[in-house]
């Protein structure tokens, strides 16, 4: 059994994703971040998920968590009673190697008088009594626990890969506003991208859009910045990525691009919230660049990502063939956000 950790509001997405990738899954339970699941087949696809934060090996789900401190001796006694024998044996196979230290990764939603990191804290001194290794809190690749205080429940588990899914490693070099790969993946699920579509990344940042994109095989990528230093990024990335893959990058400004009428089928863009990537007018950007892709776009999808979401629905009310047919609310950076398929009536 297994626990994915999602980007808040995005649970769905890996939901979907779980059918479809893994035959003879079972989702046991979707909730605030989280996807518990079981699947009979190899582990190793199981890590092969892109649109979670990060999976994990589920060890336990613990109820009546208290919010005292005197709770909180109840809690690693709690802990520390799971099966951990069996849980070691796995992740030392998946790591091919003999497992010699453990780390502890913890989160909490609800207040309580005892923080997360007190529990790690008073976690950590158990567990190296019981499972006679080393503990190292600056490395999670090993044996990282995850301990996902939710309320009166605790989410216990243990990381399947030595990094966070979300880390992607062909993500070389970053720019400004960086978009997270498991948030990308998610856009490009629900544009919705076909074998025959041509999708279209006009400000392609780092290039994160457009390698989750050629996931699902479209017939062709184009993406394109004003900074031309992310443009030379995003090509760095993508190569990274996949180097036999084609993409055509191009700089540009958005809000007028070098590219005929209804060019593209498919629109999957992370719009700058003008907060780290400066704008000017929000409303008038939005307005200026939402007319753009509706000119180069066909009767399709566009996946938009935006903090503006008011700023954002008032552009596209000047277009009333448009509308929205999907919203996620999500947080990223701090800002709460909104995923959005806009399509033509």
């Amino acid at each position: 059994e297994y626990f994915t950790l999602n980007t808040r509001g995005l649970e769905k997405f890996s939901e979907k994703e779980i059918a479809e990738k893994f035959p003879g899954a079972e989702i046991r339970e979707v909730s605030y971040r989280k996807v518990m699941f079981s699947f009979p087949g190899d582990m190793a696809n199981v890590v092969e998920l892109r649109s979670a934060e990060d999976v994990f090996l589920y060890l336990g789900k613990l109820n009546n968590i208290g919010h005292t401190r005197n709770d909180l001796g109840d809690l690693v006694k709690k802990i520390i009673s799971l099966n951990f024998s069996t849980a070691l044996k796995y992740i030392s196979n998946f790591r091919k190697h003999d497992i010699t230290e453990f780390s502890i990764s913890s989160s909490s939603v609800g207040k309580r008088n005892f923080s997360y990191i007190e529990v790690k804290e008073a976690v950590s001194e158990a567990m190296q009594l019981k499972l006679k290794l080393a503990y190292d809190d600056e490395r999670h690749e090993a044996f990282d626990l995850r301990v996902f205080l939710e309320h009166d429940i605790a989410y216990i588990g243990v990381r399947l890969s030595e990094r966070p899914l979300h880390r992607r490693p062909y993500k070389l070099s970053t720019t400004r506003a960086t978009l997270r790969a498991d948030v990308a993946y998610c856009m490009a699920m629900l544009a919705g991208i076909q074998h025959t579509d041509t999708v279209l990344d006009p400000m392609c940042g780092s290039g994160t859009i457009l390698a989750e994109a050629s996931t699902f095989n479209p017939q062709k990528l184009l993406g394109g910045d004003i900074n031309e230093e992310a443009v030379k990024i995003a090509a760095k990335n993508i190569a990274a990525f996949n180097p036999s893959l084609r993409v055509s990058l191009r700089k540009w400004d958005a809000r007028q691009l070098p590219l005929e009428n209804a060019a593209v089928s498919c629109i999957i863009c992370n719009l700058p919230f003008g907060k780290q990537i400066e704008v000017g007018d929000i409303n008038a950007f939005y307005t200026s660049a939402v007319r753009e892709f509706d000119r180069v776009l066909q009767n399709g999808r566009r996946g938009l990502l935006a903090s503006g979401f008011k700023e954002l629905v008032v552009a596209l009310n000047f277009l009333p063939h448009l509308h929205i047919a999907a919203t996620y609310e999500t947080n990223l950076n701090g800002e709460v956000s909104h995923l959005m398929l806009v399509e033509k009536k």
